[in-house]
Protein backbone atom coordinates (compact mmCIF):
# COMPACT_ATOMS: atom_id res chain seq x y z
CA UNK A 1 0.00 0.00 0.00
CA UNK A 2 1.49 3.14 -0.88
CA UNK A 3 -0.09 5.72 1.67
CA UNK A 4 2.97 7.76 2.22
CA UNK A 5 2.36 11.20 1.09
CA UNK A 6 6.14 10.77 0.33
CA UNK A 7 5.02 8.36 -2.70
CA UNK A 8 4.00 11.93 -5.11
CA UNK A 9 7.82 13.00 -5.06
CA UNK A 10 9.21 9.27 -6.39
CA UNK A 11 8.49 5.84 -7.74
CA UNK A 12 9.25 2.54 -7.82
CA UNK A 13 11.93 1.27 -10.08
CA UNK A 14 9.94 -2.52 -10.35
CA UNK A 15 6.75 -2.46 -8.95
CA UNK A 16 7.81 -6.02 -6.90
CA UNK A 17 10.51 -4.35 -5.50
CA UNK A 18 9.38 -1.83 -2.43
CA UNK A 19 12.91 -0.84 -1.30
CA UNK A 20 14.30 0.43 -4.65
CA UNK A 21 13.01 4.03 -5.55
CA UNK A 22 13.52 6.93 -8.05
CA UNK A 23 13.36 10.38 -6.42
CA UNK A 24 11.19 12.23 -9.61
CA UNK A 25 13.03 15.29 -9.51
CA UNK A 26 16.86 14.23 -9.45
CA UNK A 27 16.12 10.96 -10.90
CA UNK A 28 18.00 9.41 -8.73
CA UNK A 29 17.52 5.33 -7.33
CA UNK A 30 17.47 5.05 -3.76
CA UNK A 31 17.78 1.82 -2.12
CA UNK A 32 15.96 0.73 1.25
CA UNK A 33 12.65 2.30 0.34
CA UNK A 34 10.43 5.15 1.32
CA UNK A 35 12.29 5.66 4.66
CA UNK A 36 15.86 5.44 2.99
CA UNK A 37 13.80 8.10 0.59
CA UNK A 38 12.84 10.30 2.95
CA UNK A 39 16.15 10.96 4.52
CA UNK A 40 17.66 11.54 1.35
CA UNK A 41 15.50 14.42 0.36
CA UNK A 42 15.38 16.23 4.62
CA UNK A 43 19.23 15.48 3.79
CA UNK A 44 20.11 12.82 6.93
CA UNK A 45 20.79 9.48 6.89
CA UNK A 46 20.36 6.62 9.86
CA UNK A 47 22.23 4.02 10.84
Amino acid sequence: IMSDPAWKWCERVNPKDRLKVKYNYCKQIISGGISHFKHHIAGTHSD
